[in-house]
């Protein structure tokens, strides 16, 4: 059975032509290892989204993630209300996630 990450890697993988869309699929796959087992990443057009396991739509909380060239914007909304919002290069896009999924679904070393 092919996991929400799989797919969102894989499609974000064939979106060649949009920029930041590959840029995207690696830092899911950065990510993977550390908050699978918390959060669910999903696509919508070639933003990333994550929401929390066993959450279903519409969602309470959502971290939305947009590559924009060569920087990422975070967004962490709360019942479509926009909690907090960060900009990232691929340098420093891993720990701003992190802080992100952090706050969406708790440390993943305390689970």
């Amino acid at each position: 059975m092919t996991s929400h990450w799989d797919h969102s890697e894989a499609f974000l993988r064939t979106l060649t032509h949009v920029p930041g869309a590959v840029a995207s699929a690696d830092l899911l796959r950065g990510a993977r290892a550390r908050w699978e087992e918390r959060v669910v990443a999903r696509t919508s057009m070639s933003d990333l989204l994550f929401t929390r396991v066993g959450e279903e739509f519409p969602w309470s909380q959502v971290v939305r993630v947009a590559a924009e060239g060569d920087v990422f914007r975070f967004e962490l909304r709360r019942r479509d209300l926009l909690v907090t919002a960060d900009r990232a290069t691929l340098a420093n896009a891993s720990a701003v996630l992190d802080a992100f999924l952090l706050q969406l679904a708790g440390d993943p070393d305390e689970a």
